[in-house]
């Protein structure tokens, strides 16, 4: 229901035909990376969504842990609508 009330949202403002979400991409072997847990990728392929290597953007945040901020790349999932 996450994904639909947002998609719906998009669609009545009219014009809109792509909606897009971005997710941090990190290692399979992250320190930050709880054992057992596994990449939500066919999650967001159920719900449509495709994932864009050439859609990366850059966003700095301190992670737990981290003194300082450094930069992480995220990458952009589309879905066009329907």
């Amino acid at each position: 229901r996450f994904f639909e009330i947002r998609e719906e949202h998009a669609r009545s403002f009219g014009g809109f035909h792509t909606v897009a979400f971005c997710g941090v991409v990190r290692p399979d072997d992250h320190p930050l990376k709880p054992a057992g847990t596994k990449p939500l990728d066919d999650v967001w392929r159920h719900f449509g969504f495709s994932p864009r290597d050439d859609l990366v953007a850059q966003f700095g945040w301190r992670d737990v842990g981290e003194s300082e901020e450094t930069v992480k790349p995220m990458r952009f999932w589309l879905k066009t609508l329907d």
